[in-house]
């Protein structure tokens, strides 16, 4: 028989533990996506018609003092295919172990198919002989944009063909007295189209000699040279591409060595008298650019000259002028704002550089004051937990490529907060048959596609305007009146 007095009392606990359960939700979900609920942030904003101002100047370093205060230093960056804004997914296909870190070459409507897709594997720990070893790969395969079963866009590996690439570059042999002398293989891939239309890839990996002060440098090389079936998928196309120029890895590597390079951001200038010329962002904390020369041995340091005012927002770190030989003396510029303000760790580079005319295509025409270099560089915190907002930075077309402006943090929706998201790839996005020669330049009406890892175990994208990624930004001292006056037009 069932005792009826005890009923209510056992419907009173289980009312209050849903209760509980319920309240613990609501506060984990707001927490988490405190952001998306900002009242000026809304995701079908009409952004052709925005004029929001810049923000106002700060004429001291004071840190973020309330969460209003961060808003407001946020964009949040939306799909644009996908029916929620969410960011979307890259399917691998069960490659293992996990692939995430993805950077891709967009092919011509007429290839086989749509992207060639790279990425970074877990690393796997092996043996040879009595070294063990952390063994980092790379992975490539085709994919095609689909759709899952909820309508959201999906970069799928429907051929189910893959393969690692570059795996012969290491020497196990070698003993190495670095810190991570038990490393090897490609790290940290980036893919990008020169401006004269050749398909390239740079990673890290590491340096034959092994000596305590050059562990680890940058390469880079033709995707042809290395994934025979991109000329296979490029079809006719491909018949029209520049000859491989790089057809084994190149070294790139400082006359002052390091014990590791890492991170380097390729860049060209759209037009003018370097038009053509590969260079490198290679230290941003000091405005550090190199020249890339076949007949040298070395990258060399483009000249800067002096500056006393580096930011309008001047938040400048004593020390930061040090110099330093045989390379130019290191100059304050606009990443100490940020590295004062919010007491960022380190800023690493995440993606290649393109550039961008400030003006729909076809309405103007393009010259040094109204056109920039940019990218996606990534402020990185260690505590409590280690995260990176990314944000992006302009630099001019010209020597010495001075900063322009920074935006304010982004974040991918979807993406939770303090969750370990690291961008790796922006590249814009045609979709057509005939794509320019130069696909590294576009326009403020052009589409821009981002390409990064989530929790170092997936693959992830995002699909958005170009003019998004240029709104909202903070002013750097080299910012010249003409390109502030074209910023206030759109």
């Amino acid at each position: 028989m069932i005792n009826t007095n005890s009923r209510p009392s056992t419907r009173l606990l289980l009312l209050i533990a849903f209760s509980i359960f319920t309240l613990y939700g609501i506060s984990t979900l707001i927490s988490l996506r405190v952001e998306v609920h900002h009242p000026k942030l809304n995701p079908f904003r009409d952004v052709q018609k925005s004029q929001q101002p810049l923000s106002p100047q700060v004429t001291q370093p004071i840190r973020p003092s309330s969460t209003q205060e961060k808003l407001e230093d946020l964009q949040i960056i939306w799909s644009k295919r996908n029916p929620n804004g969410l960011f979307n997914t890259i399917d691998d296909s069960g490659l293992q172990p996990q692939f995430y870190n993805p950077t891709f070459l967009e092919l011509p409507q007429s290839s086989a198919h749509q992207f060639m897709v790279f990425g970074r594997l877990r690393h796997e720990m092996i043996h040879i002989g009595e070294q063990r070893y952390r063994k980092s790969r790379v992975a490539v395969f085709f994919a095609n944009l689909t759709k899952d079963g909820f309508g959201n866009p999906v970069m799928k590996n429907f051929e189910m063909w893959n393969e690692t690439i570059l795996d012969h570059l290491y020497e196990p042999a070698i003993k190495h007295t670095c810190e991570r002398h038990d490393y090897i293989g490609p790290e940290d891939v980036k893919a990008w189209w020169t401006t004269s239309g050749a398909p390239m890839l740079m990673f890290t990996n590491i340096y034959p000699i092994g000596n305590i002060k050059e562990c680890f440098s940058m390469y880079m090389v033709d995707a042809r040279a290395v994934t025979p079936r991109l000329d296979e998928a490029l079809g006719e196309y491909g018949t029209h591409l520049p000859p491989i120029e790089f057809d084994t890895p190149v070294r790139l590597h400082r006359a002052e060595p390091r014990s590791v390079e890492k991170n380097w951001a390729p860049f060209q200038a759209p037009f003018g008298p370097d038009a053509g010329d590969i260079f490198f962002n290679v230290e941003l904390d000091g405005q550090r650019a190199y020249k890339f020369d076949r007949f040298d041995e070395y990258v060399r340091p483009v000249k800067t000259p002096p500056s006393s005012s580096p930011l309008d927002e001047a938040f400048y770190l004593s020390g930061a002028g040090e110099p330093e030989q045989p390379a130019e003396p290191k100059r304050a510029t606009c990443l100490h704002n940020l590295v004062d303000k919010y007491g960022y760790w380190q800023i690493h580079q995440g993606t290649p550089v393109l550039s961008m005319t400030l003006c729909n295509r076809g309405e103007c025409e393009p010259n040094i004051h109204n056109t920039v270099n940019f990218g996606i560089i990534q402020p990185k915190y260690v505590k409590p937990l280690n995260w990176y907002e990314p944000r992006i930075a302009t630099w001019n077309i010209t020597r010495p490529f001075e900063w322009r402006s920074i935006s304010k943090r982004l974040t991918y929706h979807g993406t939770k907060s303090r969750e370990y998201v690291y961008t790796m790839h922006m590249s814009y996005f045609f979709n057509t048959t005939s794509p320019p020669e130069n696909r590294a330049h576009g326009f403020l009406d052009d589409e821009i596609w981002l390409g990064f890892g989530v929790a170092d175990s997936r693959g992830a994208f995002m699909d958005v305007d170009a003019r998004e990624l240029m709104a909202d930004h903070h002013y750097c001292d080299g910012a010249t009146s003409d390109y502030r006056t074209t910023r206030t037009d759109f």
